[in-house]
């Protein structure tokens, strides 16, 4: 039996100092920068030491549990497969459109490579892929999936913070609350329309939308066709 295990929550991120639950939004933005694995968080404040164990942890995974495990030749390529996930987190992931960036940065990369080497880096949980879900057609589709970090602070170790990738992250966050919640999550597709989350668990759907700002009534207002 398999029992999956989550970087911790906020509540339980706000137990390693003591804080109250009121501090929350207080010390949500040091969740969002560092993750929640729990070594992490027992380290000190300082932001050079918390990088360096999870980039520590990111190449141990990397280089001993996939690399050495699935025999992988091209290391330096599938590095760069798992640096371009990291830095797209929340955008439709394409084989094609990653083998032909690679082949722009004259990397021979094929569809079925990234793909391979996508689903090692799924199998040990440095990221989760989540299908698409075509509402009209009550199907999972099986191009254009998305990837998410197993968590964001290893992101970050990788790539360094960045305030442009904040959607990405907090997607990542949703997405793993869900899943703490057991919730099966896909992205939801209607027509040109894209729902960021579709949530099942029993008879019970949910549908989710992420967004940092909303500074327009279009970003406010949901479409009509996905209040259902």
């Amino acid at each position: 039996m398999e029992i999956p295990i989550f970087p911790l929550s906020l509540p339980e991120f706000l137990l390693f100092p003591g804080e109250p639950a009121a501090r929350a939004r207080e010390l949500f933005p040091a969740y969002l920068r560092y993750g929640g694995l729990p070594a992490a968080q027992q380290l000190s404040d300082d932001e050079h030491s918390r990088y360096q164990y999870l980039s520590s942890v990111c190449d141990t995974i990397v280089l001993k549990d996939i690399v050495a495990r699935h025999e992988v030749r091209n290391v330096p390529l599938f590095q760069n497969i798992c640096r371009f996930a990291f830095d797209n987190v929340g955008q439709l992931f394409s084989a094609k459109r990653v083998a032909d960036s690679l082949k722009n940065q004259r990397l021979a990369g094929t569809v079925d490579t990234v793909q391979r080497y996508g689903g090692y880096l799924c199998d040990a949980f440095v990221f989760c892929r989540v299908r698409r879900f075509d509402l009209r057609g009550k199907r999972h589709l099986e191009m254009n999936e998305k990837y998410y970090p197993g968590d964001v602070g290893l992101r970050h170790a990788v790539l360094g913070y960045r305030q442009d990738a904040m959607n990405g992250m907090l997607e990542t966050l949703v997405f793993q609350e869900l899943l703490r919640r057991g919730y099966a999550v896909s992205i939801g597709k209607l027509g040109s329309k894209e729902i960021d989350f579709v949530a099942d668990r029993g008879k019970e759907r949910m549908y989710l939308q992420v967004a940092y700002l909303m500074p327009t009534a279009e970003t406010i207002l949901c479409p009509a066709s996905f209040r259902a």
